[in-house]
């Protein structure tokens, strides 16, 4: 600056001076007001309202229809989510029975006597499902769970029980000249 001016916010010893000075916090209001409302009218008008509330008007409904649309979108997800866990709970329903299914047969393979107990207790840590719906591991699971529980494995055939005296297995007649109403009516005590 050139010698002898002044600074316009300086006071004459280079002190600061104040743009404006108001009266009381009433009036600086006002006057915040009117220069906020000042802004917001121009900024309406470039945006192309006319005026302030045309522009209001507008962005609370934009607001409404934004949560409309959120809501719809809301919904619409919380659907999808539903489906996906339907979809899952039938794959992992779907896939327990194929290994099911396989327990059973390698059981019968391995010459276990019950099939639903060795699904029950073997480790599931190896078996799994592939792709292309296979299982694989059920052997290797069965085999290690029959050797710490060998007794699962049956003798290799149906065994039928030894035939005692008594034991006529609806096979054999009874020796001939015995009356079994006989023998009934004694041992009930009616003989």
């Amino acid at each position: 600056m050139a010698e002898g001016t002044q600074d316009p916010g300086k006071g004459p010893e280079g002190e600061s001076k104040p743009f404006a000075i108001f009266p009381d916090s009433a009036t600086f209001s006002a006057r915040m007001d009117r220069e906020a409302r000042s802004r917001l009218e121009e900024s309406a008008k470039a945006a192309g309202f006319t005026t302030v509330e045309e522009l209001l008007v507008a962005a609370k409904g934009h607001k409404e229809s934004s949560e409309k649309d959120k809501t719809l979108a809301q919904k619409a997800e919380e659907k999808a989510n539903k489906f996906l866990q339907q979809k899952e709970a039938a794959e992992a329903r779907t896939k327990e029975a194929l290994v099911k299914a396989a327990v059973t047969v390698q059981a019968s393979a391995l010459g276990i006597i019950d099939p639903d107990a060795a699904y029950a207790l073997m480790s599931k840590d190896g078996v799994a499902v592939n792709d292309k719906l296979e299982v694989i591991g059920v052997k290797e699971a069965l085999a290690t769970l029959l050797k710490e529980k060998p007794y699962l494995k049956g003798s290799g055939s149906i065994t039928t029980p030894t035939r005692g005296g008594s034991d006529f297995g609806g096979k054999e007649k009874p020796p001939a000249g015995v009356d079994m109403n006989a023998i009934i009516r004694r041992l009930s005590g009616r003989g």
